[in-house]
């Protein structure tokens, strides 16, 4: 068979394009196919492979302005613009994979100044990808996320392999986010599947050894991350390497091998410190704290959640693990302090205030500890210029438990009471 020359190639190219082109306008403007195929004046079978790209050489010109007017595009078809457009989405992607947040962002925001103008180019799929690697690694808030993912679930499969690689990749940490295990599972090792790209892959293994951890199966979560430490090691990706180290740190954690845990902590610190790595430090002081307080060592409990704060995590649970350790200690107002710290970062709603109380009732060590940090949290909401509701009436059901588990039924009536109202 002859081989095809390079025009033929590049007509062949530019045509996959614009079919996956049109499919993502369409999509993304909620325009349907028969409403196409009324405006444009063609069969539904023609649109579909087009769109398909399963006959590249019948999208005459004379057809792309049909198409183009039917779905309102001023095309754009400006190799400058693409080149300038492709350069930045590599070294976006490139400041992803290395953990270089303020370099990626300030680089998306460049891409998306060109959103006019990619939106009417054939890379407006690979924008619509880009916006969706962004919003989720970057826990931006996006009205129109969910419709993105549908419309890349639809068209991703005309996508090269690195691509769809990227694409799998991003859904499995989507889905991780919202809880949906299986479906992140099944995305990632898909992504696995797909092309040989090392710092891909490395991400990849990585976030299978998150999601395994979140399926309760430590040993599988410890045998991933281990793959992801030697692959980014190979790649240089010494900050996800830093992660690798406090990510095992976690997985012992829950192993309640408390003292191979420290090991890791402090190695992963050490390393964090040579690159000013503050958000790993912050992470591991916080694991620091918590194995502390599991061993009853108030005294560090505290001093590493200090040490936490300074490097910026203001993780709630930090910051009520701390208020108990004040308590045990007499540290009353250092205490009240740390409560209303934690307060005030509990924006996930009552899902998380309810993981909170839960979590003191299961450290209750010490019943007029958790008295004391249960009636201050309940002073510290009530004091608020917009009283959280659903927190007070979560904070007044633990009370009433609290009494009645203590047998002192009057105060457990007076808090359920309390409770009912609300």
């Amino acid at each position: 068979m002859p081989r095809e020359s390079s025009g033929e190639q590049d007509v062949l190219r530019m045509n996959n394009e614009l079919g996956c082109f049109y499919k993502t306008v369409r999509l993304y403007k909620v325009v349907t196919k028969k409403e196409v195929c009324a405006k444009a004046r063609l069969s539904r079978q023609y649109l579909t492979r087009i769109e398909d790209c399963t006959d590249f050489f019948s999208i005459s010109r004379g057809m792309n302005e049909k198409m183009q007017k039917a779905l309102k595009i001023l095309f754009e078809n400006n190799p400058s613009l693409i080149q300038d457009f492709d350069q930045k989405k590599e070294e976006f992607i490139n400041a992803c994979l290395y953990v270089k947040n303020q370099q990626a962002i300030e680089l998306y925001q460049q891409i998306d100044e060109m959103k006019k103008r990619i939106e009417n180019s054939v890379r407006f799929p690979e924008y619509l990808l880009l916006r969706f690697i962004y919003a989720v690694l970057f826990d931006q808030k996006d009205p129109e996320l969910d419709a993105i993912q549908l419309i890349l679930k639809k068209i991703n499969r005309h996508f090269d392999l690195i691509s769809r690689q990227r694409y799998g990749l991003i859904t499995g940490i989507y889905e991780m986010k919202k809880g949906h295990l299986d479906a992140a599972y099944e995305a990632l090792c898909q992504a696995r599947q797909l092309g040989n790209d090392e710092r891909l892959q490395s991400m990849v293994v990585y976030s299978l050894g998150l999601l395994a951890l979140k399926r309760n199966n430590s040993l599988e979560a410890l045998r991933y991350t281990m793959k992801a430490r030697e692959l980014f090691d190979s790649t240089c990706n010494y900050k996800r390497s830093i992660q690798c180290l406090s990510h095992l740190a976690l997985i012992w954690m829950h192993l309640r091998e408390y003292e191979g845990a420290i090991q890791l902590c402090e190695e992963a610190i050490q390393a964090a410190y040579s690159l000013d790595y503050s958000a790993v430090l912050g992470l591991n002081f916080r694991y620091l704290s918590w194995i502390a307080l599991q061993q009853d060592d108030y005294f560090h409990t505290l001093s590493f959640a200090q040490k936490a704060a300074q490097y910026g995590e203001t993780c709630p649970m930090i910051c009520f693990y701390a208020s108990f350790a004040c308590w045990k200690q007499g540290l009353n107002a250092e205490g009240n302090r740390w409560i209303a710290s934690g307060l005030n970062h509990s924006i996930q709603g009552p899902s998380l205030s309810v993981k909170l109380l839960r979590q003191l009732r299961r450290l209750n060590r010490d019943p007029e500890a958790i008295e004391a940090v249960l009636l201050n949290m309940m002073e510290a909401v009530q004091k608020t210029a917009v009283i959280d509701h659903d927190l007070l009436r979560l904070i007044y059901h633990e009370l009433a438990l609290f009494y009645k588990s203590h047998s002192d039924y009057k105060s457990a009536v007076e808090f359920y009471e309390r409770y009912l109202q609300l």
